[in-house]
Parts: C-alpha cells; sequence; structure tokens
C-alpha cells in the first residue's frame, strides 16, 4: 500500500510535465504481491488482481491474501473501514474524452487525495481534509470533506496544453462531496470553484476495492457501535431532558403553591395588640408639612405662582380649582415627584428639609388611575406590596399583621380573597379598586399621603365611602393627608379640614374648610342658599358670576374697588392694613356663645372698612394708577379674589406661621436648602447596587409574575394552543414533501413561512409591555424594585416561557410531517434555531416596547424591522445579487441568520433527484450556493443569532432603565 504523502507529493513533484500511467502498469507490482501465491497476475487492469492508479485497488479476495492474511478479503462496495481506494471513469463529461477520476481516503486520518486523469495523465490533484463518510443504505456511502487544496501539473491537456484551467484549480478550497451506490455508480464535485465547470457532478463508474482482515471487521464494528450508541444516548438525552424540564415545571409549581400559601395564609391572622410597636412605631410620626412661595415653571409659562401653605398632622386638605388650576402639579410638587419644569420655593417636613430618600420613606402617593393587576386578590396585591416596601428585617408575620390591619381600615374585608378583575371579567368595584390602590401606599404606614383625584370616575356612593376611609385614616392614626378634588359633594366637603382653591396658578383661598363660606360672604360673594359651595367657588373662578346674586349683592360688590397694580402681590402687603386673627378665629363654629346672627353683618362691615382703608392708601402712595382697570367689575371676578385673599387677616396668619417654620428651619440648618429639580431627583441619593435586595426582588417578582402567567390561559395556553395547531396545520399542506426540486421549493417556503409567522407573532410583546408600563413606572417611582430586578423576572417568567415553548410545539409537530431531514441531529439542531430566532424576535420587539411609550409607534417601527429582515433573509433575494453598496444591510436582519441557518441545516446533508428529464442528483450544497446561501454557514450564524439576542436584551434593559421613568 503507498501512503498519502508519498502519493502526494510525487504528484506535483514532475518539473517537465503530468504523471503518465499505462494500463499495464500494475502488472509487475501485482507479480511481487502474489509471487507466493498460486495463482499468477493478469497482464492488465482489468484483468489483474490489483488496479487504481496506485495499484491499490484490490479486485478479488486472492490480491489480499499476503498484505492482510489468510482470511482477509477484498471490499469493493465503497463502504471504507480504515481506507477507501478508487478508480473511475468519467460518464458525462462529452466534451473532454477519455477521463478518469481517481480518490483514495485514510479514515484514521480523515483525509482524501482526489485526482483527474485524461488519457491516462493526471491534470489536477486535490488535498481534501477535514473528511468523513456515512452509510445510507446497506451499500451506499456518502463521503464529504469540508477543505481542499489543489494544485494543476503543468504542462498537462487541462493546465496550459490545449486549455488553462491553473487559476480556477488552484482557487478550489471545498467543501466537496460524493456519493457511491454499491461501488459502482458514484458521483462527485467540489462546491466553491469546481460547481462552475461540472454544475451537473462529476458522474462516475468506479472500481473500488479495500483489503481488510477480521480485526479490522472487529475494529469497524466497534466504531460503528460507538456511533450508534452515541446517537441512542443522544436520544436518551433528549428524553430525560423533556422529563426534567416537566419536573422542573411541576416542582416550580408545587414551591410557588406553598409559598403563597405561606406568605398569604387564609387570612385567619390574629391582630394581637402592640406586637409591631416596635417596627412601625419609628415609621409613624406626627407630621406637618409647610411649603412657602412654591413656583412651577414650563416652556417660560408659570404654572404656579407664589403658593404657601401648611398642614398640622391629622389633617385632611383638599386642593381644589377649574380645569388647569395647577392642582396636581402643586400635588406632584409637594410629593416630590419629578417634573419636567423647573420648581422654586420651599417645602419642610416639621421644620426641616428632608432628603429624597427621608422623603420617602414617611410619604406615599396615590395616582388618579387604579394599575392593578387583575390576576391577583386583594390580599395579594397588598401583601406583595408589603414584602416589596418594607425592610426585609421585619418578621413576615408583621407583614401579614400589618396588611390584614390594612385591609380592615379600608372596609376590603369582604372582598380580601376576590380577585381584582381584569377586562371582560370585573370582580371589584370602581370604589373598592381605588381603595386597594390606597392600601398598597398605606402597608408601609406612611406619615404623609397624597392623593390625586382620588374621586375620580367614581359614582356619589364610593366617593363618599373613599373620602371616609381617608377621613378615618387621618383622625384615627394622624396621618397627614392631602388630596386634590375637582368639584366634591356638599357632604364631601365638609369631610375636608383645609382648602384651598386655586385659579390659574394663584392661590384663591387657603383656610379651614368650615371658615370658607363665611369668608366668600365676607368680600361679597355669599354662596345662595341651597347651593353646593364647591361647585359656586369653581364657577366664580372661572369668571361666571351667579345668576342668583340679588342687586343689592351686585351693587355692594360693585361698590367695593381696589386699583390693578403690577407685582400686586408684594405692594398688597406692603400698603394693606390686615387683621392679625388666627385661623381658628376664622373658623365659625356653632358652639361659640358669641356666634350670632350679626356676625355677617360685622364681616361686612370689617371687609369693607379693610377695603375702603387699602384704597385711600394705595391711591395716596400710587396716584398715577389710581384710575386703573376695575377689578371688582364682574368680568374681573379672579383679581378681586385674588386680591381680596392676598390683603385678608387669613393669608397674614398663614404667612405668619410659615415664616415661623421658615426661622426654625434657618435656625436648625447652616444653610439654605431649597427644593428645586436639580437636587431631588437625578443627583440625589443614587442607591447603591445590593446583590441581595436584588434576589429578594427577583423572588418576589417572579412569584408575582408566575401567579399572573398561571392564572391568565391567553398569555400561557392560548400560545401552546396556537402552536400546536399551526403546526398540524404547516404539516398537513406540506405533507411529505418529496425529494426533488419540488421538494426544496416546499422545504425553502415552509421555513420560510415558519420564521415569517414567529417573527410577527412576537410583536405580542409590545402589548404585554404596553399593559404594565404604567404600572412599572408607579412602582419604580415609590420604591418598589429596581429594574434589573423587574427586567429578569419578565425575561424569566413571562419572555422564556411565551417564546421557547410554542415554537417548540409548532416544530414538534410538523418536523416529520412535512417530511424534513429525519436526522435526529438535523432535528434538534432545527428546534434549537426556532427557538433562538423566536427569541430574538421578541427582543427586537420588547426594545420597542421599552423605548417608545406609543404602542401604534412601537408596532410599526416593530413590524417595518421585521420586514426589512424578511427581505434580506435570502428567499426574496438572492444576497448574491445584492448591489455592493447596500449589501452591508444585510448584516442587520436576523433573518439572514436564523433563516439560513435553517436551510443549511435541512439541505447540506441531503440529494436531491431531478426526475424531468433524467434521474439528475443534485446535491444539497449546490441548492445553497444557488440562493446565496454558505453552506458552512450554520454554526457561524447561530454564533450571530446569540450576539443579536444579546444586544437586543441588554438595549431593552438600557431603555427600561433610562427611558422609562415616570415624568409629570
Amino acid at each position: 500500500m503507498v501512503a498519502l504523502a508519498t502519493i502526494r507529493d510525487s504528484a506535483p513533484a514532475q518539473p517537465a510535465g503530468a504523471v503518465r500511467i499505462v494500463q499495464n502498469h500494475c502488472v509487475v507490482l501485482s507479480e511481487r504481491r502474489i509471487e507466493n501465491h498460486d495463482k499468477a497476475s493478469s497482464v492488465n487492469v482489468s484483468q489483474g488482481s490489483w488496479g487504481g492508479v496506485n495499484c491499490n485497488v484490490c479486485l478479488a479476495d486472492t490480491s489480499c491474501g499476503n498484505l492482510k492474511g489468510d482470511n482477509a478479503t477484498c471490499i469493493t462496495t465503497g463502504i471504507g473501514l480504515k481506507n477507501m481506494n478508487a478508480w473511475c471513469d468519467t460518464t458525462n463529461i462529452p466534451w473532454i474524452d477519455n477521463t478518469h477520476v481517481s480518490l483514495q481516503c485514510e479514515w484514521q486520518d480523515n483525509e482524501c487525495v482526489f485526482q483527474f486523469w485524461k488519457d491516462y495523465e493526471e491534470q489536477f490533484y486535490c488535498h481534501l481534509t477535514e473528511c468523513e463518510q456515512e452509510t445510507t443504505g446497506e451499500f451506499d456511502v456518502h463521503g464529504s470533506c469540508a477543505k481542499a487544496s489543489c494544485g494543476c501539473m503543468k504542462g498537462a491537456w487541462m493546465c496550459g496544453g490545449e486549455i488553462d484551467m491553473s487559476e480556477l484549480v488552484k482557487n478550489v478550497n471545498g467543501p466537496s462531496e460524493w456519493y457511491c451506490t454499491a461501488g459502482k455508480d458514484c458521483w462527485y464535485n467540489e462546491y466553491s470553484t469546481l460547481k462552475d465547470v461540472f454544475p451537473d457532478n462529476i458522474g462516475l463508474s468506479c472500481q473500488v476495492g479495500e483489503c481488510a482482515n477480521e480485526q479490522d471487521f472487529r475494529d469497524y464494528a466497534n466504531a460503528e457501535f460507538q456511533k450508534k450508541h452515541f446517537s441512542r444516548l443522544i436520544e436518551l438525552y433528549i428524553v430525560l431532558a423533556l422529563i426534567f424540564v416537566v419536573g422542573i415545571i411541576w416542582i416550580a409549581t408545587r414551591m410557588t403553591m406553598r409559598r403563597q400559601q405561606k406568605i398569604f395564609g387564609d387570612g385567619s391572622i390574629r391582630l394581637d395588640e402592640d406586637d409591631d410597636t416596635a417596627y412601625f412605631d419609628d415609621e409613624v410620626k406626627l407630621t406637618e408639612i409647610t411649603f412657602d412661595d412654591v413656583t412651577y415653571t414650563v416652556g417660560g409659562k408659570q404654572i404656579l405662582k407664589s403658593i404657601s401653605g401648611y398642614l398640622e398632622p391629622g389633617k385632611l386638605l383638599a386642593i381644589m380649582g377649574p380645569s388647569g388650576a395647577g392642582k396636581s402639579s402643586l400635588l406632584d410638587i409637594l410629593a416630590r415627584k419629578p417634573k419636567r419644569g423647573v420648581i422654586s420655593g420651599r417645602i419642610l417636613i416639621n421644620g426641616e428639609v428632608p432628603t429624597r430618600k427621608q422623603f420617602k420613606r414617611i410619604s406615599s402617593y396615590v395616582d388618579q388611575e387604579d394599575t392593578l393587576i387583575g390576576t391577583l386578590t386583594v390580599r395579594e396585591t397588598l401583601m406583595y406590596s408589603a414584602l416589596l416596601r418594607l425592610p426585609r428585617t421585619i418578621p413576615l408575620a408583621i407583614k401579614q399583621k400589618r396588611v390584614e390591619e390594612t385591609i380592615r381600615e379600608l372596609g376590603l374585608t369582604h372582598v380580601a380573597d376576590s380577585y381584582i378583575g381584569v377586562a371582560g371579567k370585573r370582580s371589584l368595584s370602581g370604589g373598592e379598586k381605588r381603595r386597594v390602590s390606597i392600601g398598597k401606599e398605606l402597608v408601609t404606614s406612611p406619615s404623609i399621603l397624597f392623593l390625586d383625584e382620588p374621586t375620580s370616575g367614581l359614582d356619589a356612593y364610593n366617593a363618599s365611602v373613599v373620602m371616609e376611609c381617608l377621613l378615618r385614616l387621618a383622625r384615627n392614626s394622624r396621618r397627614t393627608i392631602i388630596t386634590t378634588i375637582h368639584q366634591p359633594r356638599s357632604n364631601i366637603f365638609k369631610m375636608f379640614d383645609s382648602f384651598m382653591l386655586l385659579a390659574n396658578g394663584h392661590t384663591v383661598y387657603f383656610g379651614p374648610a368650615k371658615a370658607a363660606s363665611q369668608y366668600f360672604v365676607n368680600i361679597g360673594y355669599p354662596v345662595p342658599p341651597d347651593y353646593n359651595i364647591a361647585d359656586y367657588l369653581i364657577d366664580v373662578t372661572m369668571n361666571k358670576p351667579s345668576p342668583s346674586h340679588t342687586p343689592q349683592q351686585q351693587q355692594s360688590r360693585s361698590s367695593r374697588r381696589i386699583p390693578f397694580l403690577s407685582g400686586r402681590g408684594r405692594a398688597a402687603s406692603s400698603t394693606s392694613i390686615v387683621s392679625t386673627r388666627s385661623l381658628a378665629d376664622l373658623n365659625p363654629s356653632h358652639d361659640s356663645p358669641n356666634h350670632n346672627g350679626n356676625d355677617q353683618m360685622d364681616d361686612d362691615n370689617e371687609t369693607d372698612a379693610i377695603i375702603s382703608d387699602t384704597v385711600q392708601r394705595i391711591s395716596q402712595t400710587h396716584p398715577s394708577i389710581a384710575g386703573d382697570m376695575d377689578l371688582l367689575s364682574d368680568s374681573n371676578n379672579l383679581y378681586t379674589l385674588l386680591e381680596a385673599y392676598k390683603n385678608s387677616s387669613l393669608a397674614s396668619s398663614i404667612r405668619a406661621h410659615i415664616d415661623s417654620a421658615n426661622d426654625t428651619a434657618d435656625a436648625t440648618s447652616s444653610r439654605s436648602q431649597p427644593y428645586s429639580l436639580l437636587m431631588s431627583y437625578y443627583t440625589e441619593n443614587v442607591p447603591s447596587i445590593s446583590l441581595r435586595r436584588y434576589f429578594h426582588e427577583l423572588s418576589l417578582l417572579s412569584s408575582r409574575t408566575f401567579l399572573n402567567l398561571y392564572r391568565n390561559p391567553f398569555l400561557f395556553f392560548a400560545h401552546i394552543s396556537i402552536a400546536i395547531i399551526l403546526g398540524l396545520l404547516l404539516g398537513s399542506l406540506f405533507w411529505q414533501v418529496d425529494v426533488d426540486l419540488s421538494g426544496v421549493q416546499n422545504r425553502l417556503g415552509v421555513l420560510f413561512f415558519m420564521c415569517a409567522l414567529l417573527g410577527f407573532a412576537s410583536t405580542s410583546a409590545l402589548d404585554m409591555f404596553s399593559k404594565e408600563r404604567v404600572l412599572f413606572m408607579r412602582e419604580r417611582e415609590n420604591g418598589y424594585y429596581s429594574p434589573a430586578s423587574y427586567f429578569t423576572a419578565k425575561v424569566l417568567f413571562d419572555i422564556i416561557p411565551l417564546r421557547i415553548l410554542p415554537p417548540l410545539a409548532m416544530g414538534s409537530v410538523s418536523y416529520y410531517m412535512i417530511g424534513l431531514n429525519p436526522n435526529i441531529y438535523v432535528f434538534m439542531k432545527f428546534l434549537m434555531v426556532l427557538v433562538l430566532f423566536n427569541l430574538v424576535s421578541a427582543a427586537v420587539c420588547l426594545c420597542f416596547a421599552t423605548a417608545f411609550k406609543s404602542v401604534a409607534t412601537a408596532n410599526l417601527l416593530a413590524n417595518l424591522t421585521i420586514l426589512f429582515s424578511m427581505l434580506f433573509g435570502g428567499f426574496l433575494l438572492n444576497k448574491d445579487h445584492i448591489p455592493p453598496v447596500l449589501s452591508w444591510l444585510q448584516h442587520f436582519s436576523f433573518f439572514n441568520y436564523g433563516y439560513e441557518a435553517l436551510i443549511v441545516n435541512e439541505l447540506k446533508d441531503i440529494t436531491l433527484v431531478d426526475k424531468s428529464i433524467a434521474d439528475i442528483q443534485i446535491p444539497g450544497p449546490i441548492i445553497l450556493s444557488r440562493f446565496g446561501f454558505d453552506g458552512q454557514a450554520f454554526w457561524k450564524d447561530v454564533m450571530y443569532l446569540v450576539i443579536y439576542l444579546a444586544v437586543t436584551m441588554t438595549a431593552a434593559f438600557a431603555f427600561l432603565k433610562f427611558l422609562v421613568k415616570e415624568q409629570r
């Protein structure tokens, strides 16, 4: 036997010409090999015991005795045990006469040598590496080599003689493959360069021979057994993996249910007295809030103009005013919510300026709209709020007790175990949902509670119930409660301790709610009988005087005139004569012995005196403007109200209280700490990263997300059901595709359709996140959790189950129905790419969902991105024909990587047969090459999909962290 190294080294070493052999060149070698054998050698190749270019193709068993022993045999089927030697006549190259091919392989080294001959003269050769063979039938062999290095024999007919293929041969680099049936009918081709010369493969009629003895068969059998055993192990591992996954899901479900039972119990928690004193006494403090000269400007427009006031512990303050008056803006500023504009002024808590972190510990904020998870119960909602927000050092029993106390305080005991309710499946009423929203903030036992229009959207009864709950919280727990409200009913208005009326960003009134009616009587705006004071005051500030005013009242009001001054706030303060009565003096008490029917007359006289004196003093100090606009005309109610309040004893009393608080704050602080946007939200008290807190939040959010997934059948079972139905539909439409050209079309089409289907189905991630966008922003702002823990829980228990299981179900159902490559390895790689592609599609959609607030915009851009990716996937447009100036765009297409990986995985190892004219065998790599796919790019495409997934998930998290923030 001649070694491959010797064969190859001798071939290119002919300096003057090509290697030439004669038909009887094996005679001498045959005689030498069998000189001790009884049977003499024949005189030519066809009759001798040895054939082939290197005389290494045995033709009979007798040829092998001297080499492998008496029991040696000559294998002529093409199934190589340790090596394979073939000498072949070409059958389909009519433009070149008398051509042959020789192929010699050493399977232990995974190397082969291919030689092409004309007239028994070597034309060119190829050294093939990374070779392997596979038995596809009883005597059918498929071989392939990944790489090739070729050279042309100088002076040969095809290498400078009649034609010159030197440059073409030099560019050959693989891959190449061949196929033999029973060692006779074969074909060979190489797909980087030679396919352009031999597009229909090189048809061969071969003599194949290898000498082998019993030990060779034994070694081969062991190797084949190991391959089959490995295949069976893989199948066993797959089954075990499925069992493991199902087991993990079952264990996770059981553990979650047990944990839920431990955390939430059955609601029968004993409320012992004082067992949580050590944990909540320090948190619930009597808190007074003072705000001075608060101004808010957006885009050059002043929304709030020098608003001042205060609220004592255990009191309920209502901020009222018409739409656009600045109620919500003032509430947001007092609650230290992030605002878009510029804020100035000072806000004190018990005479001090707290840091943002300190302020968040003692305060809570309830938004106007309820953002609740409909699949959770009332108790679960409140318990998750307590677990996420209360310190981990507080025992679970204390947190459970706090939740039960909150449920009892809010009157939610009868619905504690009822689901919140989702669209189309309502459970709680609007008032009950609003109380649950309040309860989410109360579980932390805040000292200050802010509420933005808590009665909005509720009927009269539910609005009264909610406000009664707030009143009880203020009275019983001594909490400081500030709420905005539009036009409350008269019975609700009576619940307020203090009342602030805003109009056009100014303070029209601030003081005791019970004194409001008398105050407006004193300045000439009495509330008509049987008229809701809140409705009346809104009408007055909107310059709509009530028609019920008597002519005397109109005349009395029109006779009181004050000139309008620019900078009137400070001018009025400096020039007006004000009373020094306290807030309590303005609060009429029916129990006071001095209260009688003459009070209104006395107040009118006092107001007349104040206004008359003010007019006189302004006329003396500012004679140039004494005849200016009449602010007390019916068309200028707002100016009248503003000037009257600024010149009132009520404003003076409030000013004195605020100045006292400011003096205390200045005395206890080395420097003034004005409340401003620059120091509050973006740079102050950046929380440090804590792995312990991260995993604590991740555990709770994972549990909550799992419950939501478990209790909502559409989120999970509908995805799986639809995937199975679509798998059956595809399997039926593409049932058992043939191994011909139409089969190629069907394979390309069904795989592209699967990619397109999964790509567009991933847009459901847009709607899923948009529903939780507001919930995430509010919970993040209120300190429930960090973006990292939320994102991780969302990926682990939401994105992955809905993006992994559906493609697995669809692919498993449809794969064998369609008749794709039955190899188990090919099938597993198919599922892997399908899942990876679906994850990338979902990650791309998640990027748009987090980057854009508008669902319509995110949906449009996501669909355009998917269509762009489809265009460069390789099915609609051949990638080899993309203009070079635009070819770089295909690298941004995840369809390019996913679809190519699926196609290469399916077609690389199969041979198609076209029977339309004759039985023409077309290797899969040729199909891949014709459509612009790289037959060696499978793992490269998988790697790019993984990189694409990592980049898009990172981008989605970055958008979530830096863009999805509450900005009011």
